[in-house]
């Protein structure tokens, strides 16, 4: 088995591994909803990531858990939008967090805690609750699921025993409280979203290959309605509006541009990300992206363009490391 292209649609749930312990044939593809299933023994190749990158008016937040052979793995980023100070909390060696991963996204409650930090994550009518206490940042989040919300899930097999499977939960509403060194902020809806990046996968190196989300806020251009615009690209391209996907089985094409700035573009898009920041490194302390803003344009339908100033999200290029999963 190979890469392939993308194009074929999951519709059912579908183990990942066969009873044998191989890929299985028909997981390979994408689905709207998070229907892959975690089946057969795990190995010492196995890694599981649970990612969120959170967005608010003043802040852009990153909370990473992870499990591999060397047990679980948990960090904390946070970036003041004006100062573009950040704030990073993470064990200090690999073995001293402990708690819990599900195989499978949204099947069971994350718990992971050290000496300076603790993560909770549960899923709760509705969506999910985020409780963070990290020192110098506390914060407790309610991501809310609306009622037409499709996701994108992708998965890859690289041999029969090699895989890589990505959910994207783009574009979910957030409210709650955030506090940076003892001063609390409330989060409004109508201006935090989330990012929810589950990703579980099986080989010996990273792949190196564009891989990029983005959330905010999108307005068409005949009559300057507002839309829910949340964009995933990489080996096959994401994007979706108010909810509803639209999915492109190509590649996004990059191109640096004079400026710094990367031009990240296909059939139905046409973006330029500029870095604010440098992101963390991911759970397991190894891959870094770069954090900041995608402008640019989407089709929604043909003829039919989404015009984007400022989404928030990460980009991490082929050559550089990154915390995509």
């Amino acid at each position: 088995m190979s890469l392939g292209v993308l194009t074929r649609e999951i519709t059912k749930p579908v183990p990942l591994r066969l009873a044998s312990g191989i890929v299985n044939p028909d997981a390979i593809g994408f689905s709207r909803a998070p229907l892959h299933q975690a089946a057969g023994r795990e190995t010492g190749q196995d890694r599981r990531r649970d990612h969120w990158l959170v967005s608010t008016p003043t802040h852009i937040l990153i909370i990473s858990t992870g499990r591999d052979q060397r047990g679980v793995q948990q960090r904390l980023w946070v970036l003041d939008r004006a100062t573009h100070a950040h704030i990073e909390i993470a064990p200090t060696r690999p073995k001293d967090a402990m708690g819990s991963l599900p195989q499978s996204p949204e099947t069971g409650p994350i718990r992971v805690h050290s000496l300076n930090l603790d993560i909770s994550i549960d899923e709760v009518p509705g969506g999910t609750r985020l409780r963070v206490y990290g020192g110098r940042v506390q914060l407790d989040l309610w991501v809310g699921r609306p009622l037409i919300q499709q996701s994108l899930s992708t998965v890859v097999s690289h041999d029969n025993r090699a895989f890589d499977y990505v959910l994207s939960d783009l574009t979910r509403p957030v409210t709650g409280r955030l506090a940076i060194d003892g001063s609390w902020e409330d989060l409004a809806s109508e201006s935090t979203w989330a990012v929810h990046n589950y990703s579980h996968c099986c080989h010996r190196r990273e792949r190196d290959e564009v891989r990029a989300e983005a959330i905010g806020i999108g307005v068409l251009e005949s009559d300057s309605s507002v839309h829910r615009l949340g964009i995933r690209l990489g080996a096959g391209s994401g994007l979706l509006v108010d909810g509803v996907l639209d999915y492109d089985a190509a590649a996004a094409q990059t191109e640096r541009l004079e400026n710094g700035a990367i031009r990240l573009f296909g059939p139905h898009f046409d973006l330029r990300f500029t870095a604010l920041s440098d992101a963390p490194a991911d759970a397991r302390g190894e891959r870094r992206s770069r954090v900041g803003l995608f402008a640019g344009w989407i089709e929604q339908a043909p003829g039919i363009r989404l015009t984007v100033s400022a989404l928030t999200g990460w980009l991490s290029l082929p050559g550089t490391p990154d915390t995509s999963r």
